[in-house]
């Protein structure tokens, strides 16, 4: 399932469920699969992976990614 998204702050969270395994398109344009998408473990961010196979912290209201501190976090 493919999501573009243009987030509101007020109706995200009712109107968009992202789960694991739906792709999305970053704010750089770049396309990545969500690994983990869980509101009450990661409140503001959301886990994904790129096809070239990175794992990203994605930012849940502007979709800007960044790489996670700890590579060895799963």
């Amino acid at each position: 399932m493919l999501l573009r998204v243009r987030y509101h702050k007020k109706l995200a969270e009712s109107v968009i469920s992202m789960e694991k395994g739906d792709i999305i398109t970053l704010s750089n344009g770049k396309k990545a699969t969500i690994l983990n998408a869980d509101t009450t473990r990661y409140k503001n961010i959301i886990i994904a992976e790129t096809q070239a196979q990175e794992i990203l912290v994605v930012d849940r209201e502007t979709l800007s990614p960044t790489r996670p501190k700890r590579a060895n976090m799963f």
